[in-house]
């Protein structure tokens, strides 16, 4: 208990200094209060908490002593508070927050935004006690001030609704705490920068918990991203934009790969990625699959081109076409219209075609070479499998110039702080859990921060923003937004039918 207080007051402590009471010059070089204040800070950063209460003492005697301002008293005042909080001298301690409220209050007046600090770190010290109803006056007072000084899209604002509706949580409060969770969140991810990426995440988290807790009639339903997360190509996990790949996508990749006995909700273990692929895929189509790693596993171990002269699948796309072409009239001309090795070559020229959106030149390659491997070889064939599983997949899909769809390049505009995966997992999972609780305008807008979370943190074209997409469109048609959820679902499948692409050039018969 009192490990977990001192971790938490000492942020608490960061952020008050930092925040409430800034001091813009420091005293004359006759007043010392400031040498002893520097000094304990420094002592509590090392954890010698003894030696830094003599200094904060010493700090709030020569202030006192020098007659300086409200703010640099308050300053000491609320040092030595938040320390003797971490040494657990309670009563000292809370004497200290108090007279560092009435100061304030005496110089800025009752509802000066001036007082936000203070009250956050009142109530978040009496909810570690576990008064939770105490707290709640403390926040339920800076969310009021918070409104009036600050503004109604304001940091301060977030962060007091979030303590005010954790401290409800702990009460019971169910209603009004997922109330408070919402409107902070919507204040957090409409900032354009957020202090950090924890602010985020540590309002996710509470709000995910009350969810789980409190989640009300719910619907039994599978989520495709959580699926992905478990099930498709974790090595897109490292492409991140906005920052490094972090620690849970590190733990998550080595899990993936490590355990056969992670197993989702309705869905068969991790190494089925690996199984060899069902026969019934032959009549199968893009809504049979029920992530798009089971799609890519369909394709199974295969070889590569060993041609020296042969693209690479990074090669310019004007190289890739000419070099398929050239390849295409001479193994016609050598071989014959229906041999394999024409096949082999009108998929890699499709497979080009595919991964530039140029469905309409694809789609009569990819049938010639179905036709000439149906002439050579029995119906059950892998080669013939694949094939007709990408003609379907890109069936419906329209032909676009590639590069990002409009429809994730328009996507929400959330901080640079929360273009993250472990953002974006989180605000797929909250998004979910809304839509299954029939909470539609909740799921609306947490899906569509976390397609730009997704988007963001692991690009446009990844499977994973595919997942989401699928989840998505499940709510915008329950939602009657059947137009936004036909468009989610091509882009959906334009993204699935380029990994399979990649993989196309790779296999041949």
């Amino acid at each position: 208990m009192l490990k977990v207080r001192r971790s938490f007051l000492l942020g608490l402590n960061a952020a008050c200094c930092l925040s409430v009471l800034p001091l813009t010059a420091y005293a004359a070089s006759t007043d010392y209060w400031h040498t002893f204040y520097d000094q304990g800070q420094k002592q509590l950063l090392s954890k010698s908490y003894t030696a830094a209460e003599v200094s904060f003492r010493q700090a709030l005697r020569e202030v006192k002593r020098s007659a300086r301002t409200e703010d640099e008293l308050v300053l000491c005042t609320v040092a030595l508070a938040d320390l003797l909080q971490l040494e657990n001298y309670k009563e000292e301690s809370w004497s200290l927050y108090r007279k560092a409220l009435k100061l304030l209050e005496r110089r800025y007046g009752r509802e000066s935004a001036k007082l936000l600090p203070v009250l956050i770190t009142m109530g978040s010290v009496t909810e570690v006690e576990g008064e939770y109803k105490k707290a709640e006056v403390f926040y339920a007072r800076a969310v009021t001030i918070a409104q009036a000084k600050v503004g109604a899209s304001s940091m301060e604002l977030a962060t007091a609704l979030h303590k005010l509706g954790h401290a409800q949580f702990h009460q019971g409060l169910h209603k009004e705490a997922e109330d408070h969770y919402r409107s902070a969140l919507a204040i957090l991810m409409g900032q354009n920068n957020l202090p950090s990426r924890d602010v985020a995440l540590e309002l996710l988290s509470d709000y995910l918990d009350l969810m789980h807790k409190y989640s009300g009639p719910s619907k039994i339903l599978a989520s495709k991203f959580e699926q992905e997360l478990l099930k498709d190509e974790v090595q897109l996990l490292g492409r991140t934009r906005a920052v490094p790949q972090s620690a849970w996508q590190q733990a998550m990749q080595a899990r993936v790969t490590a355990s056969g006995d992670v197993q989702p909700a309705g869905s068969s273990p991790v190494l089925e990625r690996i199984s060899p692929p069902d026969t019934s895929l032959l009549t199968s189509n893009f809504e049979t699959f029920t992530t798009a790693a089971q799609l890519l596993a369909s394709l199974g171990p295969s070889e590569k081109v060993e041609t020296s002269s042969s693209p690479s699948p990074s090669a310019a796309p004007g190289a890739g076409i000419d070099y398929y072409e050239r390849m295409v009239a001479i193994d016609t001309k050598t071989l014959g219209p229906t041999h394999p090795s024409v096949a082999r070559d009108l998929k890699g020229l499709a497979a080009i075609y595919v991964s530039q959106h140029r469905y309409a030149e694809a789609r009569p390659l990819l049938e010639r070479a179905v036709s000439i491997y149906q002439s050579v070889y029995s119906a059950e064939d892998l080669s013939i499998k694949h094939l007709k599983i990408l003609l379907r997949l890109i069936g419906d899909s329209a032909d676009t110039a590639g590069g990002a769809s409009p429809l994730v390049a328009d996507a929400a505009k959330i901080p640079l702080q929360a273009q993250t995966f472990e953002v974006a997992q989180r605000l797929n999972e909250l998004a979910f859990m809304s839509y299954c609780q029939g909470k539609l305008a909740d799921a609306r807008a947490a899906y569509a921060w976390a397609l730009a979370s997704t988007d963001d943190a692991t690009g446009s074209r990844s499977v994973f923003v595919a997942a989401c997409l699928q989840d998505y469109l499940q709510v915008m048609r329950s939602s009657g937004k059947v137009e936004e959820a036909n468009r989610m679902q091509a882009l959906a499948k334009s993204i699935l039918a380029d990994a399979l692409s990649a993989q196309l050039l790779q296999t041949y018969k």
